[in-house]
């Protein structure tokens, strides 16, 4: 596989200081994975994986009519969407739409006005939460060496 670097975005939902949510972007570095323990792959490619600590692992079926006006997340989570359509608006009035394989990190923590949600499609996702206390630092600063996959 190519030596160059690769990165995922996450979109990430955050309480600002003006107590409204805005929407921003991470990065997060992978790593090509070649030390498989299966004998047959060892030494072989089986992709490139960038990892975080999780805390719980949730699945959520939302309903139709299940919209919510606007609301914090009470803690840090990402959110991947298996099935159906979301959309979220926040508290500086941007939208963004996730649909079948986006993913969002929540993390509002309780604080500020919060998102509001807009259920297009009955939804399923996957919930990953993240420790509250995580440093994101390392993962503010776009790549200028490599390509977001």
């Amino acid at each position: 596989m190519s030596d160059e670097k690769r990165y995922i975005k996450i979109t990430r939902i955050y309480a600002g200081d003006d107590g409204k949510s805005h929407f921003e972007d991470l990065w997060l570095p992978l790593e090509e994975v070649k030390d498989h323990p299966c004998p047959t792959i060892t030494g072989e490619s089986i992709g490139f994986i960038g990892g975080l600590p999780a805390t719980q692992v949730s699945w959520r079926v939302t309903p139709p009519g299940g919209d919510h006006d606007f609301h914090w997340s009470p803690g840090r989570a990402l959110q991947f969407t298996l099935k159906g359509l979301l959309e979220l608006e926040l508290g500086d009035g941007e939208r963004r739409r996730f649909g079948p394989g986006d993913s969002f990190m929540l993390d509002e923590q309780g604080k500020g006005q919060g998102h509001r949600s807009i259920e297009l499609e009955p939804r399923i996702t996957l919930n990953v939460h993240l420790d509250p206390d995580l440093d994101l630092s390392p993962y503010r600063t776009p790549p200028t060496d490599g390509v977001v996959v």
